[in-house]
């Protein structure tokens, strides 16, 4: 089961988000959830490139070759 969670936004940022929403022919609450989780996504994605970066011997002098 998942967890509502409520959101304050300005009148402005609101407006802004709405927009967007119906560009991409969604309810706001639809394009809420999605926008959330892309960002979560792209969070775990980048935590695991730093991993990996940060595990590359950096005294090796070709060691950005290896990326």
């Amino acid at each position: 089961m998942g967890t509502r969670i409520t959101i304050e936004l300005s009148e402005e940022s609101y407006r802004v988000f709405s927009a967007h929403a119906a560009e991409a022919e969604m309810s706001v609450e639809t394009y809420a959830f999605e926008v959330i989780e892309q960002y979560l996504e792209d969070v775990a994605e980048m935590e695991a490139a730093e991993a990996e970066l940060d595990s590359l011997d950096k005294s090796d002098p070709d060691w950005a070759l290896k990326t």
